[in-house]
């Protein structure tokens, strides 16, 4: 198994979703809709909050497969940002991505 780190955006609509696995995965942050008047401004609301998760996979279509089925409903097909192999020795754990006691990772 490879270790990835991995990045997407979710949608309101896409409903909830959870690993069968408990991979670590955080929000990250938000992309704000279309402030047609000016500067990005949240008080339109949120379009897409941003998610990462270290994964381990076979390969990139298997890590892409995780994620897909970590959806309750069929969403089709998802907007990743990035999806990065990461070395064997990889810790996704730091100050900005603190480890939960959920959280499984050898």
């Amino acid at each position: 198994m490879n270790k990835y780190w991995v990045s997407w955006h979710h949608y309101e609509e896409m409903g909830d979703f959870f690993f069968k696995d408990e991979f670590p995965c955080w929000e990250y942050g938000f992309i704000p809709l279309f402030n047609p008047m000016g500067p990005v401004d949240i008080t339109y609301g949120v379009c897409a909050n941003i998610y990462v998760s270290a994964i381990k996979g076979d390969d990139l279509n298997h890590v892409k497969s995780i994620v897909e089925k970590a959806y309750e409903n069929d969403i089709g097909e998802i907007d990743f940002r990035f999806i990065l192999i990461q070395p064997d020795d990889w810790n996704p754990f730091t100050k900005r991505f603190p480890r939960a006691d959920w959280m499984e990772w050898d």
